[in-house]
């Protein structure tokens, strides 16, 4: 199954395993829900809820003990919307450089479209740094300047 990004509505105990421990029900914003059996997996889940930020959720297919298969959560990581911003705004600030001319609206865009790719390669596992968003940034400014094809 692909990843997918979901916010935690709510995360409640649901039981208790044959060894005692708790397992619990976490229900998505699209009112879907899962069980979480893994404490791991409930601490990432719980601060996602406190800094109500998304999660990427991988899943995989395993056999139940009843015979039928179950999705089941393989691994959980946050992602903070705000992300990019913030380690911009640490290197430097170099935000207002890729900011107006004119009606800087070209250049709101193509910054936009930038950090769109950079969250993309993020959630795909794979680095990105600002200074790429800014580079990228700049590219698409040109194009939509038409300075470039």
């Amino acid at each position: 199954m692909p990843t997918q990004m979901k916010k935690v509505k709510s995360i409640e105990v649901a039981g208790q395993g044959k060894t005692g421990n708790d397992y619990w029900k976490v229900t998505w914003d699209d009112d879907k829900t899962d069980m979480v059996f893994d404490f791991t997996h409930f601490s990432i889940l719980e601060e996602a809820q406190a800094k109500n930020a998304n999660v990427e959720i991988e899943k995989i297919k395993k056999p139940g003990k009843d015979g039928k298969e179950y999705w089941n959560i393989k691994t959980l990581k946050i992602i903070e919307s705000g992300k990019m911003v913030k380690e911009i705004e640490k290197e430097g600030g170099k935000i207002e450089s890729v900011t107006t001319k004119d009606t800087g609206k070209n250049k709101s865009y193509a910054l936009s479209y930038a950090k769109d790719i950079g969250v993309a390669m993020i959630v795909a596992g794979k680095e990105f740094s600002t200074k790429k968003v800014l580079e990228i940034a700049k590219e698409f400014n040109s194009y939509l300047d038409g300075d470039s094809d």
